[in-house]
């Protein structure tokens, strides 16, 4: 089975790492040329887990 991820956002990045656990080997592409600093975050409030 191919597997291509596309885009390494949150939820590439979080696929990717859960298709990598279970053995599988998937291929991630992204537009941008290099990694920066730009973005977003998610901040996760110990109240609301």
């Amino acid at each position: 089975m191919k597997i291509l991820v596309v885009g390494a956002g949150i939820s590439g990045l979080s696929f990717l790492h859960a298709a990598l656990a279970k053995g599988l080997s998937p291929t991630l592409i992204e537009r941008a040329p290099r990694w920066s600093k730009e973005g977003a975050g998610i901040q996760v409030y110990k109240t609301l887990v």
